[in-house]
């Protein structure tokens, strides 16, 4: 059951947080494979699962996390965050371009690394 939901200012991208019947709790973006949990984000985003949600959400929504967007054309066919943002050009397929943005829609580069 999704319980909050984000919508990027440019309406693409909604990040959502899901909670199952059994408590566990993911967060990824509506419409993709790509998730996380948060007590896998506990340490570098928080000391509890809870707070390190709250931080990891605080950290996508201000621009400090990168995230990848693959397109066929136009649609959109996978969104991710990557750990490293230069790896992911290695996985896309003939007819895929990758684009790498921030939440706010400004596009990511790695110049201003």
């Amino acid at each position: 059951m999704i319980v909050e939901t984000h919508i990027d200012p440019t309406g693409s991208l909604v990040l959502a947080v899901d909670r199952t019947d059994e408590r566990l709790i993911s967060i990824g973006f509506e419409g993709f494979e790509w998730h996380t949990h948060p007590d896998l984000l506990m340490g570098e985003y928080g000391p509890t699962a809870e707070m390190a949600l709250e931080a990891f959400k605080h950290a996508l929504m201000s621009d400090e996390l990168v995230i990848a967007i693959i397109r066929r054309g136009s649609r959109m066919v996978d969104v991710s965050l990557p750990d490293e943002p230069l790896s992911e050009h290695e996985s896309l397929s003939e007819g895929e371009t990758l684009e790498r943005r921030y939440w706010s829609g400004r596009l990511w580069s790695q110049h201003a690394m």
